[in-house]
Order: C-alpha cells, then structure tokens, then sequence
C-alpha cells in the first residue's frame, strides 16, 4: 500500500520521497554546513597558526642579521661607537619583538590547540 500527497504544488510524492525530503532538508543539510564551517574554522585556525611560526622565524632570522652588523661594528670602530651602539639598540628591539611573537604564539596555542594531525607534521618538519 503507497501513500500519496500533494506536497507544495509538485504533484503526488510517496511518504518515503516525503521522508527522505525531509530528512535531507531538516538534518542533512545542517549537519554538512556545520561540518564545512568545521573545516572552514580549522583551515583558518591553522593558517593563523603558520603565519604566528612565519613571523617568528623572521624575527629569528632577523636577530640573526642584527647580531652580525653589530658585530661588524664592533670590530670595525669599538664598543664606543655610535654604529655599535645603533645596532645593539636595534637587535635589541627585534629580540623583544621576537618575545612577543613568542607569547602570541603561546596564547594561540592555549585557546586553538593544534590537532594531533599537525602535532606529528610539525615534530616532523624538526
């Protein structure tokens, strides 16, 4: 025995197509939109995340940069020179930016901890 009705002017539909209609609309399609914004959420997260490692390790390079014109200052013209002095302020300040980026990095890490998937990426990239 079939069951038939009009639904909405489409002409007759079985209970099961009535069904499934339902079920496709009301539970479905929010549980795939939950699960793209999921994955929309997570793709953001980590691409926030890299850009947190990204200018972390410019700072670092940075530093680094700092730490050799600082040298060359010091061996070129002294403790007392003004290039010296310059550029030891300068590293200076890269190395408290690099602090910085080092505790955003930190507190991002507290509210959006990395997935066990990119645990193991980044061990391995070490």
């Amino acid at each position: 025995m079939s069951y038939e009705t009009r639904f909405a002017g489409l002409g007759p539909v079985t209970l099961g197509e009535l069904t499934t209609f339902v079920v496709n609309i009301c539970l479905l399609n929010p549980i795939n939109a939950i699960e793209r914004a999921v994955d929309s959420t997570t793709a953001s997260v980590e691409a926030a995340r890299q850009k947190l490692v990204d200018e972390e390790n410019q700072a670092r390079r940075s530093i680094a940069f700092a730490e050799e014109l600082e040298n060359q200052a010091l061996e070129e013209k002294g403790e007392e020179s003004n290039d010296y002095k310059l550029r030891r302020k300068a590293r200076k300040q890269i190395a408290s930016q690099l602090n910085y980026a080092v505790i955003q990095r930190q507190r991002f890490n507290e509210k959006h901890p990395p997935s066990k998937d990119a645990n193991s990426e980044t061990q391995s990239e070490s």
